[in-house]
């Protein structure tokens, strides 16, 4: 699988993050959903907090943080590198 590049800009990547949970999302982009959360905290975007993702389930009252403006309105780039296989260490 070759290296890929995805582009989105800041909306884009709040929008995702906000609309399902990061542990669904960040598969898509080969990243764990820490590394997506990283990505989003390096470009100031906000993520639901512990528990967010369950109180939508039980129909419970969540807000949802805005985005804030940056001046800078470049696009995030996230590379998409083919995941190495799992190294066994049990010999």
């Amino acid at each position: 699988m070759p290296i890929e590049i995805k582009r989105l800009t800041r909306e884009d990547l709040y929008a995702l993050v906000w609309a399902e949970p990061m542990s669904t999302i960040a598969p898509r982009f080969n990243l764990s959903d820490v590394g997506l959360k990283k990505i989003c905290r390096k470009n100031g975007i906000p993520v639901p907090g512990r528990g967010y993702w369950r109180r939508v389930q039980t129909g419970a009252r969540v807000t949802q943080a805005s985005l804030p403006r940056m001046d800078d309105a470049s696009m995030i780039e996230i590379t998409i590198r083919p995941m190495r296989p799992a190294v066994n260490s049990a010999m």
